[in-house]
Formats: C-alpha cells, sequence, structure tokens
C-alpha cells in the first residue's frame, strides 16, 4: 500500500483540456492483495456486510437495507488546489430476482464526525451513483438521484472508474472503461483533509460491489494553509488548475 508517494503519471484531464505529463503525489492506494483491512487506510465499517477476500474488497448487501458500508482514514490533501484523480476496478452484481432500489454509492466526504451506521450526515464534497430503481421498467445507472442515466447498466463484468475532481469549484468528472467524461455531484472541498465513504443499499438481498486496484492522487498546486483549505479557495476562484504552477 502507498501513502504520499511521488509518482510520475499522464494525467487525464477535463474534457477539451487534453492531457499533460504532471508529477502527482499518490495520497491513498490500496490493492487489497494482503486479504485483510489494513487499519492505516480503513477507518471502520457497519452493516452487513464489508471485508476483503481474494485480492478484492467485498461490500455486499447481505440484508435488507443494512447493506455494507466502509470508510477510510483521513485522507490528507498535498495542495488546495490541484486536481484529484481517483482510479478503481469495480464490480456490481445486482440479484435481478429481488432487485428493487439498488443505489452503490461512492463519496468524498468531510472527516468529522465520523461515519455510522446510514447516512454519514456529514458535508459530501464528491458523490458517484450507481442507481438502479426497478430494473424492470426505469433502470437508471448514472449519477445522482433522479438525472438521466450517464451510463448503461453493465453488471458482472470489471470496469475501470476515473474520476477528476477540482477541489476548488466540486466539479467532479467520471468516466467508465475510457468513455468521454461526464459531469457528477460535487462540491467545494473545505478542509485538508477528507474521507472515502463506500454504501451499498437495496430491498432485498443479494447484491454486491467488488472493488480492486483504488488509488487517489493529486496533482501539483497550492499549498494547504494552516486551518484548511477554503482560504486559497477563495483566494484563486476559478483559475484553471492545469494553468497553475507550484
Amino acid at each position: 500500500m502507498l501513502r504520499r508517494t511521488l509518482v510520475v503519471s499522464v494525467l487525464a484531464l477535463f474534457v477539451g483540456v487534453g492531457s499533460t505529463q504532471a508529477l502527482e503525489v499518490v495520497l491513498f492506494a490500496d490493492d487489497f492483495n494482503d486479504g485483510l483491512m489494513d487499519p492505516t487506510l480503513w477507518g471502520g465499517s457497519v452493516g452487513v456486510t464489508t471485508y476483503e477476500s481474494g485480492g478484492v474488497m467485498h461490500v455486499d448487501v447481505s440484508a435488507t437495507d443494512n447493506g455494507g458500508k466502509l470508510w477510510s482514514t483521513p485522507i490528507e490533501l498535498d495542495n488546495a488546489t490541484g486536481l484529484i484523480t481517483l482510479e478503481r476496478d469495480f464490480f456490481i452484481h445486482e440479484n435481478f430476482g429481488s432487485s428493487m432500489y439498488l443505489r452503490m454509492n461512492q463519496r468524498f466526504i468531510d472527516e468529522t464526525p465520523a461515519p455510522a451506521q446510514g447516512d454519514p450526515g456529514v458535508p459530501v464534497h464528491m458523490r458517484s451513483v450507481y442507481y438502479d430503481y426497478d430494473h424492470y421498467t426505469y433502470p437508471e445507472w448514472g449519477f445522482g438521484w433522479t438525472g438521466p442515466s450517464a451510463f448503461q447498466p453493465v453488471y458482472d463484468t470489471w470496469l475501470h472508474e476515473v474520476v477528476l475532481y477540482d477541489p476548488i469549484s466540486g466539479s467532479a468528472q467520471v468516466s467508465i472503461n475510457g468513455t468521454p467524461y461526464v459531469t457528477c455531484y460535487g462540491a467545494p472541498m473545505t478542509d485538508d483533509d477528507f474521507l472515502l465513504y463506500y454504501d451499498d443499499t437495496c430491498w432485498y438481498t443479494g447484491h454486491y460491489m467488488l472493488m480492486d486496484n483504488l488509488v487517489v492522487r493529486q496533482a501539483p498546486g497550492q499549498e494547504v494553509p494552516d486551518g484548511g483549505a477554503t482560504l486559497a479557495l477563495l483566494a484563486l476562484g476559478m483559475v484553471p488548475l492545469l494553468l497553475r504552477k507550484r
């Protein structure tokens, strides 16, 4: 597992901007190969059921309205303005025989208070929701509760997700398996750290999400001031991230 490690990679940029070579910092990474939840990476879990096995993380819906919920330890920003990239492989199984209202939720959330049973009840900076309300009549697998589908449902197949999150504007762009980026829910980052939060829920049971090769990186930007990123965000406004130099 890596934490705050310098790497050089090709940074995928927002649509219309292109791509560039940038020095990034790895803020968080887990390949789930040790078969145990690393307490330095994962802060806790509730619901039924969450566990690491077979080289992947399992977040299952094994009880009605009480599916697995998982959150990381605090992830510190390297700077206040650099673009944050999350990449992961994931696999969703939906039990079509009993499914209504399936939701597989991924969020960047505020650090405090710590999440608990159900909704974490804290500020949400970024939320991507894989959502299917009654697949027989109105399939929706996109982002948010009521918007149009961003992607067609693909179940029982490993998919690669890339999330590009701007901590200043809160804008988040998401691509699945190399598709064009689409915008999902976002709000500005208001502190110098955040948590990853995963929440699976559904009526009935038998659904699950698998996750592998999770990594969060940040591009160079302005340093995080004491007391959080808010002052830097207000001062810098909406200057394009990728034109800024350290």
